[in-house]
């Protein structure tokens, strides 16, 4: 059984979620009680906030407060121009008005998604029953309901079971690396039909989710540090790293597609050697980043690595080559290229696993 295929408890299994929904009910029941103590016309603004800007993380929060009350914000002041210069009196003059309101925010809103609250303030407002005040003093009211709900979600994520973008980032970055090592024992067995297995897509569909999972959390993790917020390290070149192991596991992959022909027994010994060897450190490097310690050594992998390159020139030199067709010929050269790019990025993530660990800052 592959070390991945360890499952957790299922406590383990679902306490980030539960975790998260907690902070979700705790952060939309807040905002509505404080709503209502304040006398806000608009409470619903601040409920809905707050569950928009309660994240996983407050990286993620800090980032979806800023969207939020920027485009909530430009779609205020929008629409109560709009309102106050067309004046509209009947529900053609108000379809006109939703037309000349939206178009322009629209066009914002395709460029930066992330702005669409924009759009909504703004047909909100447009749409307000007469029985609300004008459009100055609703959107007022808005605003204050989106700040309320806002800060009420930042203090959630701060205090109450509270999760850092890098410790989600550690998580996601260990689960790709695991996920590495089963996919390189995969692509180092013999047999040319295992790249059309599901065993091989989904091993691939995995590491790509997780990878976005870490990149994702590697830019919150950038807002938290830009808030002065959190004292993580700076995790970019960590990511790129791992995302360049995947792109060489993928190049030793269509080196391996194939099978070559009656292969010496010093390639096949030294293939099964380097299989195990980085699998493990993958699988280890891994486990280490996500408990926060210290990388393992690379020195295996070195050696196996060596004795892999060695054995495919000795087996050249031997004369080998001779009798395999040309595309086994280019595999074989691509392998070794693949592998020394390989050893290079391994040295890499072994040095950076170190630097990316959360330990505490000095006083």
């Amino acid at each position: 059984m592959k070390i991945s295929d360890k499952q957790p408890s299922v406590l383990g299994r679902y306490q980030t979620p539960a975790r998260m929904g907690f902070r979700l009910t705790a952060a939309s029941l807040l905002a509505f009680a404080l709503s209502r103590w304040v006398g806000l016309t608009q409470g619903y603004a601040a409920v809905i906030t707050a569950i928009i800007v309660t994240q996983g993380s407050l990286g993620a929060s800090i980032r979806a407060m800023i969207d939020r009350f920027v485009g909530s914000l430009g779609g205020a002041v929008w629409g109560v121009a709009m309102l106050l210069v067309l004046k509209p009196a009947s529900p053609t003059q108000l379809g006109l008005t939703l037309a000349v309101t939206l178009a322009p925010l629209s066009l914002i809103v395709a460029i930066r998604p992330a702005y669409r609250p924009a759009l909504i303030t703004a047909a909100i407002l447009i749409f307000a029953p007469a029985t609300e005040p004008g459009p100055l003093t609703s959107a007022i009211h808005r605003m204050l309901g989106i700040a309320l709900g806002s800060g009420v979600a930042l203090a959630v994520v701060l205090f109450v079971l509270p999760t850092r973008a890098h410790g989600t980032l550690l998580d996601a970055a260990g689960e790709a690396l695991i996920k590495m090592g089963d996919l390189f024992e995969f692509i180092m067995k013999p047999g040319d039909s295992k790249r059309n297995s599901d065993e091989f897509q989904k091993l691939h569909d995995g590491i790509r989710v997780r990878l976005t999972a870490m990149e994702t959390a590697s830019e919150a993790a950038a807002q938290e540090r830009s808030t002065h917020l959190a004292g993580t390290p700076d995790t970019r070149l960590f990511c790129r790293t791992i995302r360049r192991i995947y792109h060489d596991l993928a190049m030793i992959g269509r080196a391996t597609a194939g099978s070559l022909l009656d292969p010496p027994a010093l390639i096949v010994e030294s293939t099964n050697t380097l299989s195990m060897a980085i699998a493990d450190f993958l699988h280890a490097t891994g486990y280490s980043v996500q408990q926060n310690k210290t990388a393992p050594s690379l020195a295996r992998v070195k050696a196996a690595l060596a004795e892999q390159i060695a054995a495919i020139e000795d087996s050249r030199k031997a004369g080998y080559t001779r009798s395999l067709a040309t595309d086994d010929i280019s595999r074989m050269f691509g392998l070794e290229f693949a592998l020394e790019q390989l050893e290079r990025n391994l040295a890499d993530l072994a040095e950076q696993a170190n630097d990316i660990r959360d330990t505490p800052q000095p006083e």
